[in-house]
C-alpha cells in the first residue's frame, strides 16, 4: 500500500525564534490545508494528530501568526524557498519527538540540494539549524530508532551518511516499535496483543478500551460488567480470555475461576 505523502515548505522551519512543537504545528497545518480554516486550527484536532497538548498547540498557533524570519548561510538560500514531501506517517508519529519531525523535513531539503559535504557531519547541520551539534544528534538517532533514518559512520571522527528508508518499510517499522512500546508498558500480553491484532484487522473505528458499558450487567448482582474492547459503530465487543477463565491459576482460585465463567456466559448471552 502506497505511503501517503504531502508537501511541506520549509521556510518557518528555519526560523530560529520557533519552537520545535510550533514548528511541527505549522508542519500540520499544512498538511490538512484541504481543511476549512477553522476545523484546520482546532487545537483539539491537532492535538490528536501531532501529540503536544491542547495549551502547546494555542501558544504555537500565536506565535504562527506573528512574522517569521527565516536564517541560512548565504549559500543556502534555496532552502528557505523549498518544498519537500513528507510521509504524512512521520507527521503524526507522536512517539517520536517534534524536533526529530521537524529535522527529518530540512534534511531531506539537504538532500535534494545535494548538499553533502552538510550532510557529512552533525557540526555542519547544526550551524544550518541554528542548534547544538549534540542536539541534531538526539533527534537524528530518534529518526533512526524509529525506522524513518538510516545512518552509517565508521566512526565518530568519520563522515555521517544518512539514507531514507522506503516510506512503506518505514512506516511498517514504525509500527512494530509502537507495538513493542505498548507491550511493555502495558504488561498484559495476551490482551495487549489482542487489542493490536484488532487494530490491525479492523476497519478504523470508534472503539473504548476496558469500559463498563450500560448494558452489559450482570442480572444476579446488577453490576456491570467489564468489556475489554467495545467497537462503538459495529456494537461489537471484543474479549481476551486468558487461562484464568478456563482453570485455577497460581493466581485465580477454583471459585474465582467459576465467578469469572459465569460473568463470561453472561456476557455471550447477552
Amino acid at each position: 500500500m502506497a505511503v501517503r505523502t504531502v508537501p511541506i515548505r520549509l521556510s518557518r522551519l528555519l526560523c530560529p525564534d520557533l519552537s520545535p512543537c510550533t514548528k511541527l504545528v505549522d508542519i500540520g497545518l499544512q498538511m490538512d490545508r484541504h481543511l476549512k480554516l477553522r476545523e484546520r486550527r482546532s487545537p483539539s484536532r491537532l492535538r490528536r494528530r501531532l501529540g503536544p497538548s491542547r495549551t502547546t498547540i494555542r501558544k504555537a498557533l500565536a506565535c504562527l501568526k506573528g512574522p517569521c524570519h527565516p536564517q541560512v548561510p548565504e549559500d543556502l538560500t534555496a532552502l528557505k524557498r523549498m518544498q519537500v514531501r513528507i510521509p504524512e506517517n512521520l507527521i503524526t508519529d507522536k512517539a517520536v519527538p517534534a524536533l526529530a519531525r521537524v529535522m527529518y523535513c530540512i534534511l531531506l531539503g539537504l538532500r535534494r540540494l545535494k548538499r553533502f559535504d552538510i550532510l557529512s557531519s552533525y557540526a555542519a547541520i547544526a550551524k544550518v539549524v541554528q542548534l547544538q551539534a549534540r542536539t541534531v544528534r538526539r533527534a537524528v538517532r530518534a529518526l533512526e530508532q524509529a525506522g524513518w533514518l538510516g545512518i552509517a559512520q565508521k566512526n565518530k571522527h568519520a563522515p555521517v551518511r544518512f539514507s531514507f528508508p522506503d516510506p512503506v518499510l518505514a512506516r511498517k517499522n514504525a509500527e512494530v516499535r509502537r507495538a513493542q512500546q505498548y507491550l511493555r508498558k502495558n504488561g498484559l500480553i495476551g490482551e495487549s496483543l489482542t487489542r493490536l491484532w484488532c487494530d490491525a484487522l479492523v476497519v478504523p473505528s470508534h472503539h473504548v478500551d476496558d469500559c463498563y458499558l450500560d448494558f452489559l450487567v450482570n442480572p444476579e448482582t446488577n453490576e456491570l460488567l467489564q468489556a475489554d474492547r467495545y467497537y462503538v459503530d459495529y456494537n461489537v465487543i471484543v474479549e481476551f480470555n486468558g487461562p484464568q477463565h478456563y482453570e485455577a491459576t497460581e493466581h485465580f482460585s477454583e471459585e474465582e475461576v467459576r465467578a469469572q465463567m459465569a460473568r463470561d456466559r453472561t456476557k455471550q448471552e447477552i
